[in-house]
């Protein structure tokens, strides 16, 4: 029998705390949508996005100490991912918030954002490997449908063309995440990180399309599925290591 690190009893302890803080949110943005109230105010947006970032800092804290103690490079890289994405909404949180301006769309923070995808794809395809799975033919339509769906809902839309070119890149970048985590799901190893990603791509996939065809550049009731998304990647492959999997 394999004893249990103290590692992965933490990350699914801060999993559960994420699906906790993502349901009373959920439940306060239900509420203020149905009764017309203002629950979700300055101060409440304030703690939430302290509270989205402080989970990111902790699934990227594990993976690197997961790193450290297994020396397993796909913990890195994974931890190397939402680095990336943790640091360019932390960047986007302190401009909006401290600077008080509106930050422009696309921003420096993208960077960061496609840091996400090129990293976590590499991680994706490692655990195919692993697990002997093919990568199938029928993937391409969803890689495909993302920037369609964008294309599609910007008919008419008076949008500057270099806005459209990138949000059509981080759509595609997000899309083939889509894709392949999908397939991933056909092992029974490796679903956790699976559906992490394939949630994290919906989200973005959802919010640049609401972006770019709207001035709407806050979107709260995408913020949960993200950071619980976060969680659950750091606890899955925490997980797996434990496991024995990715040897």
């Amino acid at each position: 029998m394999i004893r249990e690190h103290p590692l992965q009893s933490v990350s699914l302890a801060v999993f559960a705390c994420a699906i906790i803080a993502a349901i009373g949110v959920g439940g306060v943005l239900l509420t203020d949508t149905f009764s017309g109230t203002t629950l979700f105010s300055e101060v409440f947006l304030d703690l939430h996005y302290l509270l989205m970032n402080g989970f990111f800092m902790l699934a990227v804290s594990l993976l690197f100490v997961g790193y450290y103690h297994y020396q397993r490079l796909v913990l890195l890289v994974a931890g190397l991912a939402l680095s990336g994405w943790t640091l360019a909404h932390v960047y986007w949180t302190l401009y909006v918030y401290l600077a008080s301006v509106p930050i422009t769309y696309p921003s420096v923070a993208e960077l960061g954002f496609q840091a996400f995808y090129l990293l976590i794809l590499p991680t994706l395809l490692y655990l195919h490997r692993h697990a002997e799975i093919r990568l199938r033919r029928s993937l391409v339509p969803i890689i495909i449908a993302g920037p369609v769906l964008l294309a599609v809902a910007t008919i008419g839309q008076p949008i500057p063309i270099g806005r459209f070119v990138y949000s059509l890149w981080y759509v595609t970048l997000a899309g083939a995440s889509l894709a392949i985590a999908t397939n991933l799901l056909l092992s029974h190893r490796f679903r956790g990180i699976a559906i992490g990603v394939a949630l994290f791509a919906i989200s973005d996939i959802t919010y640049t399309t609401i972006a770019i065809i709207t001035p709407q550049l806050t979107v709260e009731f995408l913020d949960p599925v993200w950071y619980v998304s976060a969680t659950l990647i750091a606890a899955s492959l925490l997980r797996y290591e434990q496991e024995g999997w990715l040897r």
